[in-house]
């Protein structure tokens, strides 16, 4: 036997909110977890890149101009490239 729910004008009750609670969390412990070695701590979501970016410029000390302030693409948490395997 179904029922209506007096709580709103269509009389529907909610199921669904619960599977929308975990993702973000899980999201931003992945992300947390893989910024760990550069001290970075996520206290918030959603994990946006400019959220990101804020975060790493805060740790990162100031450089001037001077002494360049591009990296290569291993500049953050080392190498990004791992050198091929061969088949023996």
């Amino acid at each position: 036997m179904e029922f209506a729910s007096p709580r709103n004008p269509l009389g529907v009750k909610g199921l669904g909110e619960g599977g929308a609670i975990s993702p973000p969390a899980a999201i931003a412990g992945a992300v947390e977890d893989a910024l760990d070695p550069l001290g970075v701590r996520i206290t918030e979501v959603p994990v946006t890149a400019p959220r990101l970016f804020a975060l790493l410029r805060a740790r990162e000390p100031r450089r001037g101009r001077a002494s360049g302030r591009r990296r290569g693409r291993s500049g953050i948490g080392g190498s990004l490239h791992r050198p091929p395997v061969r088949a023996p």
